[in-house]
């Protein structure tokens, strides 16, 4: 029995017969039963000693955790006669490690990543690393960021010609046959923060001018970063390490899942200054129409829905923050445009039984949301519309491939539903606090990937899969 090492607490493990084919071979508890091997590795059980031997080291990379300076305990002197003490991983898949450091000031534990050479010996009980990196004290917070990221994101983007993609168009090979969206299309726009480059997505508001008209088309399109990555491509397989693009608190990117001449360039929806005007941009678009139901209420007529490789003209896209969009947009092209926003808007959230922002009307000449006026937050209605695109485009998108049998190879996004025990614990807590049932959330179960399905207890969906952010999250891509 072989295959890859598997565990989250290095105390109950299983051999996978594969990274890619994650089949189960065989379980077992007890790391004195794994000693010697490291989760990823590649091992084989032996039957007759009940343990594990090892067959091939995985690539672990820098692993990063805190060291023990401050303990009593030492490990032993390296050749250098430097101590050699504890270094726990955050990552509890991982055991704790013996490294030897030089540090002299031994009143605080360091924050650090290490490397793992492939020595542990036969007595001893802990694998042996080496400091790759000291990132400071603990409780630090600069040290404590840096080391929260090395953690969740220790790789970097692949590498790629900057002169070959920088200035890239798409050929017409990739334009043929797509369904194209211009100026007479309809209005064309994204909202997103303030400088934001990489841009996934961009909607589409139709015929907004006949105010009469009860019926409207809107188009919600996210970049086909696809038709550019292949899976098998080195860009490819370091944005599966990476994960995600990491930003900071205020939405600077830390760490890209793609090189800045990728999603900045290519693969971004948002007009770029030197981009030619007669370019376009690749998407798949989502094309819905939007009308009333016999009471009068907004729906998405759900029949004449469809999913389209798109392409879109570069000089029509028009960009907007949260904070400018109402007013910006109302100027521009009048508040008959920012009235069908309101309508898509409401008729998403019914068509996924949400409770949803109920609009009052038109107030001096921009969009009113209903709560905006007591929240003071002119951009709240604005990330309402956006958050209900994308939910309703990853359930269109996890319907339509289960539809088309192909459920079993997609990822959905999945969660159980609440622990009423632990929710109630958590109101008795809020409320001991004066908080009241605001922290009843966190008896939520944790969301997860699933193949082939699932319900999402939060969301109140059952067909939701992440495609809204390809070039920012793997999962998507």
């Amino acid at each position: 029995m072989q295959g890859i090492l598997s565990t989250k607490d290095y105390k109950h493990f299983t051999i996978l017969l594969s990274q890619s084919t994650p089949t189960l071979v065989h379980e077992f508890i007890g790391a004195d039963k794994a000693k010697g091997c490291l989760p990823g590795d590649e091992v084989s059980w032996n039957t007759g000693k009940e343990c594990l031997e090892l067959i091939s080291v995985a690539d672990h990379g820098p692993i990063v955790g805190i060291l023990e300076l401050t303990s009593k305990t030492r490990y032993g002197l390296t050749t250098r006669g430097h101590p050699i003490f504890l270094f726990r991983p955050f990552d509890p898949a991982y055991p704790p490690f013996i490294v030897g450091s030089s540090q002299k000031n031994l009143t605080r534990n360091m924050l650090c990543s290490i490397l793992y050479r492939d020595t542990w010996k036969s007595d001893s009980i802990f694998p042996r690393g080496e400091v790759s990196e000291y990132l400071g004290t603990v409780g630090d917070w600069r040290a404590e960021r840096a080391a929260l990221l090395a953690r969740w994101c220790p790789g970097k983007p692949a590498a790629v010609p900057k002169q070959e993609w920088e200035n890239r168009q798409a050929t017409q090979q990739q334009l043929d046959e797509r369904y194209e969206i211009t100026d007479t299309t309809g209005f064309t726009f994204h909202i997103d923060p303030e400088g934001c480059r990489d841009v996934d997505d961009i909607l589409t508001i139709c015929n907004y001018e006949q105010a009469c008209q009860e019926t409207f088309t809107a188009i919600i399109t996210i970049a086909d970063v696809g038709a550019w990555i292949l899976p098998d491509s080195s860009i490819a397989q370091a944005a599966f390490k990476i994960g995600q693009t990491f930003y900071s608190e205020k939405g600077a990117v830390l760490r890209p899942m793609l090189r800045d001449v990728l999603s900045e360039n290519a693969l971004t929806l948002k007009n770029m200054q030197l981009t030619p005007s007669n370019s376009h941009k690749l998407g798949i678009s989502l094309v819905l129409k939007i009308s009333k139901d016999s009471c009068g209420n907004p729906v998405v007529i759900s029949d004449e829905t469809s999913i389209k490789l798109s392409k879109i003209k570069t000089s029509c896209i028009h960009t907007f923050t949260y904070e400018n969009f109402v007013e910006r947009a109302s100027s521009q092209k009048g508040i008959d445009l920012i009235a069908r926003t309101l309508i898509l808007y409401w008729a998403l959230e019914r068509s996924m039984n949400r409770p949803g922002t109920e609009y009052t009307g038109l107030a001096s000449g921009c969009g009113d949301w209903e709560g905006d006026r007591d929240n003071k937050d002119p951009s709240q209605g604005t990330h309402s519309l956006v958050e209900s695109c994308m939910l309703y485009y990853n359930n269109s998108i996890g319907k339509f491939l289960d539809a088309e049998g192909l459920a079993s190879q997609t990822l959905y996004r999945s969660q159980d539903a609440p622990d009423a025990e632990r929710i109630k614990k958590w109101i008795q807590i809020g409320t001991s606090h004066g908080l009241g049932e605001s922290l009843a959330w966190l008896g939520s179960n944790a969301a997860r990937y699933v193949l082939g399905g699932g319900y999402h207890a939060s969301l109140g969906l059952a067909t939701y899969t992440h495609s809204s952010s390809p070039i920012r999250r793997f999962a998507d891509l």
